[in-house]
């Protein structure tokens, strides 16, 4: 994920839609994630320059943070099918400056190489995005209103696709990426190994990566699979630094019917357009 930007909305799905006749916005940003399969390198920044990841690195007695990413991201490399579930929070500015929290339930079904759903529940509704069979689909409840694109095949393609020609931006869509590495040390002023934290009765490596704008946490299982546990991304430049934290369990290899991702509009709802950045 680029560190440049980050919109405070909800992890994979938050979808914030204004419509003016038949125009959809969408304040969500796909990453920068690149069409290509199998994981790349990573360069970070330090203080002393830069430092490149060539090859697979073992992991060292002090723990190097970026063969940490590098495992993580070849853990999520490996997986052809899974489910993310999870809570999100994100934190809001009022017009007064008071800094509040809002809650949602996440699930993400991804099914390689093309196939990806994306939804956020909170109290208020729901918001979905779907990838399959070419073509990008957005709608929201109780709103019922949707929006659809025609896409690449293959979810790497499909993301830069819907970056690039269609401004959406979603946090933390690097994760469900083959290069996730290389993703989340692009813009990377430095990355650190900050030592073990227990969460929810299990330890976990904490890595620490600092941008430009965005400053960038993830928890790392100390033991079994390296599949993040929590990540938290803090606007530090916004007043308040306000965070977005997520929590997230990973089901390897499930059974995901091909209809997940099958999306059928429901009864009375509208279809409207895009807001190309462009526009």
């Amino acid at each position: 994920m680029s560190l440049r930007r980050f919109a405070f909305v909800s992890v994979f799905a938050a979808v914030v839609l204004g419509v003016a006749a038949v125009t959809l916005e969408i304040d969500i940003k796909l990453n920068d994630a690149a069409a290509e399969t199998g994981v790349a390198g990573a360069e970070a920044l330090s203080p002393a320059g830069p430092t490149s990841l060539p090859g697979s690195p073992a992991l060292s007695d002090e723990l190097d943070p970026i063969a940490l990413l590098y495992n993580m991201s070849n853990e999520i490399a490996k997986l052809d099918r899974f489910i993310v579930t999870g809570e999100a929070y994100v934190d809001a500015r009022l017009a007064e400056g008071q800094i509040i929290e809002h809650a949602s339930k996440v699930t993400v079904r991804v099914k390689r190489p093309s196939s990806m759903r994306m939804t956020n529940q909170t109290s208020e509704g729901l918001k979905e995005i779907y990838f399959n069979a070419g073509v990008l689909t957005v709608s929201t409840q109780p709103q019922n209103y949707y929006a659809q694109a025609e896409i690449p095949e293959g979810i790497g393609a499909a993301a830069e696709f819907a970056t690039r020609e269609l401004g959406i931006d979603a946090p933390l869509i690097d994760l469900l990426m083959k290069n996730v590495s290389e993703n989340l040390s692009k813009d990377a002023r430095s990355i650190d190994y900050l030592g073990t934290s227990l969460i929810r009765d299990a330890i976990y490596n904490h890595i620490g990566i600092r941008g430009p704008e965005i400053d960038l946490q993830i928890w790392i299982p100390v033991d079994g699979p390296a599949l993040p546990a929590k990540m938290v991304m803090t606007s530090k430049w916004e007043a308040g630094s306000p965070r977005f934290v997520a929590f997230l369990n990973w089901e390897v290899n499930p059974e995901i019917k091909a209809d997940s991702f099958e999306f059928t509009p429901p009864e009375g709802a509208i279809k409207i357009q895009f807001l190309h950045d462009s526009q």
